[in-house]
């Protein structure tokens, strides 16, 4: 008799945990896309600004995008996170971008220059960056584009101008009070006084 030896292969079933849909186990990671900034009037914490290039299709586009903390809003709740994007492709996204810049360090737009704008540009995993804790008031309107799109319009101004014209008003009327109680002494009778 004639013993023949077989090979047999011995299949290793490994079992793997499915990724799932997406390809990744467990739960993603949350949307890194904050909310933009809505109509109304808002007081705002600057996080950080960042300059973004996206290249897409062999174009590259630049945009400006600042990331606040609300304060105060009469459209988005206290400690929620908005953002501000400007697409620099349009000639007026430039000199939006700088009248934030003045309005965020409390400056005049003529005091402004492209050092400090690129400044204010932070990296990604920037630990501080610039202006990072300033306050800004944002008035944010929505506007009718010529195509009929629309878009909300953001005009911002320093935190503290709203505070200066309230004490500015005050003392105009407290100097107001005064020069009418001056006026008042000097109308009234003068009474003499016997002895």
């Amino acid at each position: 008799m004639a013993v023949t030896k077989t090979k047999t292969k011995t299949k290793t079933k490994t079992k793997t945990k499915k990724a799932g849909p997406f390809g990744r186990e467990g739960k993603p990671d949350a949307p890194t896309q904050g909310i933009y900034l809505g109509p109304g009037q808002h007081l705002l914490e600057h996080i950080r600004s960042k300059h973004l290039i996206n290249k897409k299709g062999g174009r590259s586009t630049s945009a400006f995008v600042a990331e606040f903390k609300v304060l105060e809003s009469s459209k988005h709740k206290p400690g929620q996170k908005v953002s501000w994007y400007r697409d620099l492709q349009y000639d007026s996204s430039e000199a939006e971008v700088w009248a934030f810049v003045a309005a965020l360090y409390g400056l005049d737009y003529e005091e402004i220059d492209q050092d400090l704008v690129n400044g204010l540009c932070s990296e990604d995993g920037d630990e501080s960056p610039e202006g990072a804790g300033l306050q800004v008031r944002a008035d944010a309107r929505d506007k009718i584009t010529t195509k009929g799109k629309t878009f909300t319009q953001v005009i911002f101004s320093p935190a503290d101008e709203e505070e200066e014209e309230e004490e500015e008003e005050e003392e105009e009327e407290e100097e107001e009070e005064e020069e009418e109680e001056e006026e008042e002494e000097e109308e009234a009778p003068k009474t003499r006084r016997r002895k």
